[in-house]
């Protein structure tokens, strides 16, 4: 009787091992499906695959073709006046170009997205936005103007140009530039995120 009653023991457990590791099986299978799709659809979107973890474990590399991506950009005019004086004798240069930043994500920097392989709710951690480009337009000189012996050089307006980028630069880091570069990023994560038709986590 005891024997019989440990060889059903036996048996019942054996029989509970192998659900498990079905069901185990079958959900792993699911998950890594879930991942391949969603890092297919990223690199849709975005020519980008990023990195897919389950429970901190990378079930896809990274794949990056691309080192930036841009979601943002915004131009402006800037002007700058550029003026010296040597012995009461005043040059002046007064110049203003178009420019036109670019703004988005290095992709050198982690670009995740994270499975709970329990819930399936998608999260994703973007890299800090940032400045990757900023490009001049046509430059216009509104005025050029020697001192009676204090004369414009081409160091001279060599210089203004550059203070006219650093002035740039300045103007274009106090706009909301950044800010919409991760806003429309994220945005486009969570239109791509609900398409899987799984529910996303909100971004961090």
């Amino acid at each position: 009787m005891a024997l019989w009653f440990l060889l059903i023991a036996g048996l019942a457990a054996g029989l509970m091992v192998v659900v498990i590791l079905f069901f185990t099986n079958r959900a792993t299978t699911e998950i890594r499906a879930m991942g391949a799709d969603i890092a297919a659809r990223f690199e849709t979107a975005f020519n980008v695959s990023p990195e897919v973890r389950v429970d901190g474990l990378v079930i896809i590399e990274a794949k990056t073709p691309l080192l930036e991506v841009a979601t943002a950009s915004r131009s402006i005019v800037v002007r700058h006046r550029w003026t010296h004086t040597h012995l009461y004798s005043t040059k002046v240069l007064e110049i203003e170009a178009p420019f036109t930043a670019k703004a988005g994500f290095n992709l050198e920097e982690p670009f995740r997205v994270r499975i709970d392989p329990h819930t399936r709710i998608v999260s994703a951690d973007l890299p800090k936005p940032q400045i990757l480009s900023t490009e001049m337009g046509e430059i216009k000189i509104l005025r050029d103007e020697d001192g009676l012996w204090n004369k414009l050089t081409a160091a001279d307006r060599e210089e203004a140009f550059r203070a006219l980028r650093e002035q740039a630069k300045k103007q274009f880091d106090e706009t909301a530039l950044l800010n919409e570069a991760r806003q429309e990023a994220e945005a486009r994560v969570r239109e791509l995120l609900d398409s899987t038709g799984k529910p996303p986590a909100p971004l961090p």
